[in-house]
């Protein structure tokens, strides 16, 4: 395999781990470096946290409906939101995000009102940003899911990405165009959006 700067990658065909516990299609898979953690979500509803070095099992979380759930992301444990970091679950069958401790305790749940595409964490781990079918993208602060801003962008938001120095939002739409969202001005601590 080679990568963008056309440097060969040499990949083993042999599992490191095999992982185990859904019973139904794994539908999104998150793994933080930080945490030692990968996160698989299941059309099952449940979410099964295994150690990323040694592919241990760790703990199983269940959405409260048992909906089946779409998207999963882990924010790391440093920045606005403290703590030992967070896990983002979205389930399309009921529009919702759940965010849970990374011990596994439910701490909040939002309705999103729309079909998501695409769920980030802000570096900084103070928001998260939703991006859906209805057109808009949405800034929730990550430790309550409270609502903090949204705009529109008149197209299904199919993907979003954040440079690292947290500058400029990229969001990529259905009709083939790519937005780039710049950071007000630094007047106060003004964040995207």
């Amino acid at each position: 395999i080679q990568n963008a700067e056309n440097v060969s990658v040499i990949v083993n065909e042999v599992p490191l781990h095999i992982l185990y516990g859904h019973d139904d299609e794994v539908t999104y898979v998150a793994v933080s470096v930080e945490l030692d953690l990968c996160v698989s979500g299941s059309v099952d509803g449940t979410c099964i946290l295994h150690n990323l070095r040694r592919g241990q099992y760790v703990r199983t979380l269940c959405l409260p409906k048992s909906s089946p759930i779409r998207m999963v992301t882990l924010a790391p444990p440093w920045g606005a939101s403290g703590g030992s970091g967070h896990i983002i679950v979205y389930s399309q069958a009921d529009l919702t995000i759940y965010l849970f401790s990374i011990n596994g305790r439910l701490i909040k749940s939002a309705d999103e009102h729309e079909r998501l595409n695409h769920i980030i964490v802000t570096r900084d781990t103070e928001f998260i940003i939703t991006g859906g079918e209805k057109g808009s993208v949405v800034l929730r602060h990550l430790h309550n899911l409270k609502f903090a801003h949204k705009f529109s962008v008149q197209n299904v938001v199919c993907s979003l990405v954040i440079t690292p120095d947290e500058k400029h939002l990229h969001v990529g739409l259905d009709n083939g165009k790519l937005l780039i969202i710049a950071r007000p001005p630094i007047e106060s601590n003004a964040k995207l959006g």
